[in-house]
């Protein structure tokens, strides 16, 4: 009996780790724990005639991020209403998650969503500034998960096959901005930051789509940041910065544990992100250190330091004892342990500064990963910056990529020009296994050297 019991079970343990994402994906928003840092390399120089591997046409616009799981890539776009052409109706509006064969650069299969209403409408100064696909889709290898919004959270498996669909709230957005937060897996949920559809983070089993934990708290309000997950001893925290504060949920209740003094700003559109020795930094208009756990208010006991930093839209990278932040052409460096400035460079121009349409439908995944409008020095970039093998890819909307060192003395590798795709680039690039992915309003590019 037991040789026909061993083989079963042995089959079930072969599925299941080939579903588990391997080192080399890239499965949220800013990669791993939203970290922004990748293990793997990428070509430092590349343009329309250098070290394109390949580039697809979408069937929409969005500037939420590519993912990578294995051989696929994900991404998903928006079409029918607020193509900024003046055409369609708002209930024409529709949503696409579109997976890639990543070696091939073709499409595999397309799921599209009819949005559900009532949805923002496309007017400034709201949606206008990002579109309707903000929010990246996230991955925990066996399924994929889109966030739509008020349209809700959708599951599919890897070959594209429905899988569960779950509304986390549909309420008029306060200011019409939309949706731009994007979901993460951890443990068996999916969490999503559903401010804007009804003041709340919630938890879903990621399995069957029924909610878990719902939080709760008019503190969400003008909220688009994407979750992170620092451990303390065996607690797990999911920490989202928020107007005014840090917040630690405990991941096994679903509740508050702990809150602490965060940025003081007109919204929450910047991630936190997680440092080392349990820290998480929240930047905006100001900069704030905190150190993990403990119980309510802790802003007295865990702020490590507060400082002067301004990633406007874009979430910073935390590496090697280094807090790095642009904000628009502005590039600067702090001692992440004191809060200290090491340097502030200004990065260089694009070659005519981009143009209207360039700077109209763009905002990265903490607003989806951003927000606002803008462009140029004012800090309208809103694609957050990225690191393979020690270097900082930065992305403006216009198109130039930038790759800077990440040390503690400023050196600017190289800058190149995307520019001849004149849609926009508002999204965080991804990395994975070599390759940097990008996406524009409309095409994904593969970046990576021949093999």
């Amino acid at each position: 009996m037991m040789k026909y019991l061993i083989f079963p079970l042995f089959c079930v343990v072969i599925s299941i780790a080939m579903t588990q994402p391997s080192s080399a994906d890239w499965t949220r928003f800013r990669g791993p724990n939203g970290t922004g840092i990748s293990e793997s390399d990428a070509p430092t120089d590349f343009g329309a005639d250098e070290n394109m591997r390949w580039k697809l046409e979408l069937p929409g616009r969005g500037i939420s991020s590519p993912i990578v799981v294995g051989d696929k890539v994900f991404v998903t776009c928006y079409s029918g209403y607020g193509m900024g052409d003046g055409q369609g109706e708002l209930k024409d509006l529709k949503r696409h998650l579109v997976c890639v064969d990543r070696i091939a650069g073709k499409t595999l299969w397309t799921k599209t969503v009819d949005a559900k209403m009532p949805e923002d409408e496309f007017r400034p100064p709201g949606v206008t500034t990002h579109g309707y696909a903000s929010n990246t889709p996230t991955s925990d290898g066996t399924y994929v998960y889109a966030f739509f919004g008020k349209s809700g959270v959708y599951a599919y498996d890897m070959d594209g096959n429905d899988v569960w669909n779950q509304s986390v709230g549909a309420e008029p957005s306060l200011k019409g901005f939309g949706s731009a937060a994007s979901p993460i897996v951890l443990d068996d949920c999916v969490i999503v930051n559903a401010a804007d559809e009804s003041l709340s983070i919630v938890w879903l089993d990621k399995m069957t789509g029924k909610e878990k934990f719902r939080a709760t708290a008019g503190g969400l309000g003008e909220c688009w940041t994407t979750p992170v997950v620092v451990n303390d001893g065996e607690i797990t925290h999911v920490v989202v910065s928020v107007i005014g504060e840090v917040w630690g949920l405990n991941n096994a209740t679903g509740k508050l544990a702990w809150y602490a003094n965060g940025v003081n700003s007109r919204n929450a559109q910047v991630s936190a992100v997680p440092g080392d020795d349990g820290i998480v930094y929240a930047t905006g208009e100001e900069a704030v250190a905190v150190r993990v756990g403990g119980k309510d208010d802790v802003s007295k006991s865990n702020t490590v330091w507060e400082g002067r930093v301004r990633p406007r839209y874009a979430t910073p990278i935390v590496m090697d004892g280094h807090l790095y932040s642009v904000s628009g052409s502005v590039f600067e460096c702090l001692d992440a342990k004191t809060g200290e400035r090491v340097f502030q460079e200004r990065l260089p121009d694009s070659p005519a500064g981009g143009d209207e349409e360039q700077r109209a439908g763009s905002r990265p995944g903490g607003f989806g990963g951003g927000g606002g409008r803008g462009g140029g020095g004012g800090g309208g970039d809103y694609a957050s910056p990225v690191v393979a093998e020690g270097k900082i890819y930065i992305t403006t909307n216009a198109g130039m990529v930038h790759v800077v060192e990440a040390k503690s003395e400023y050196k600017l590798i190289t800058s190149n020009d995307m520019t001849f795709d004149k849609s926009g680039f508002g999204a965080t690039p991804a990395i994975s296994d070599g390759n940097l992915f990008l996406r524009s309003n409309a095409y994904l590019y593969c970046i990576g050297s021949a093999e």
